[in-house]
């Protein structure tokens, strides 16, 4: 509603179109407006949301680019709002990061990879402060995946033993030789069902093993170097 007529200020007020005053109405005909307006939206609500989708669509770089620049210029205020919120509100907080997350799971995901992939050191940084800010945590998870290992461990021969023992030496010795870390890596993670069996591991890096974590169950379709290495006496305790 605009401002007050001059004189008939107690019933009129003038309607503004492009900052210029269009003309001047009563304070009945506004309000009778307003509410012919609620209703139609109330009845419409399909009509709307259709029209909103096919604006969306044909305007999708406009909205993009209008969206962008306001949260660049409204950032600090907008985070600052956030933690306000999150404050206050933990609980509710924690709840919508939780449905986001299952949302957009996958394109956290590729985002966490690609992130991960382009700031190795500071990942490693990250990674070393956390596991010693919560070392029990750490701990936790390494009982509880080896207590999974065991209970997902098929009776093995004394090859199919020999065999896992080799690729642990073999990430090893090649962690020392390249100076790149490698890993041995379940092909199915344990936490997905997978086995803690010759069948189910394999010599990777490190770095693709952090980016697969228990994500999927592809094998790595890299070369292993070659080595001139006697495993036979490795085994026997005599290299």
């Amino acid at each position: 509603m605009g401002d007050r007529h001059p004189w008939l200020h107690d019933r009129f007020f003038c309607v503004y179109r492009n900052g210029e005053i269009e003309h001047w109405s009563s304070e009945k005909t506004i309000k009778s407006k307003r509410d012919g307006t609620r209703k139609w939206v109330s009845k419409n609500q399909d009509h709307i949301a259709k029209y909103k989708a096919e604006y969306r669509s044909k305007n999708a770089d406009k909205i993009r680019e209008y969206s962008r620049s306001y949260h660049e210029e409204h950032k600090e205020e907008r985070c600052a709002k956030a933690r306000e919120y999150r404050r206050r509100n933990p609980k509710a907080a924690k709840e919508t990061q939780q449905r986001s997350n299952r949302k957009h799971r996958d394109k956290r995901r590729a985002l966490g990879i690609k992130w991960r992939k382009n700031n190795p050191e500071r990942h490693a940084f990250l990674q070393k402060r956390w596991n010693a800010e919560n070392r029990d945590l750490r701990s936790e998870y390494t009982r509880r995946r080896d207590a999974m290992k065991r209970e997902q461990t098929l009776p093995m021969s004394s090859s199919e033993n020999e065999s896992i023992i080799r690729m642990y030496s073999e990430s090893n010795l090649l962690s020392t030789l390249t100076g790149i870390k490698w890993q041995v890596d379940h092909t199915k993670p344990i936490s997905k069902g997978g086995l803690h069996h010759p069948s189910n591991m394999q010599v990777v890096p490190a770095s693709w093993n952090a980016s697969k974590r228990n994500f999927h169950s592809e094998r790595w379709n890299g070369n292993l170097p070659a080595l001139d290495f006697d495993w036979g006496a490795l085994m026997n305790g005599t290299e």
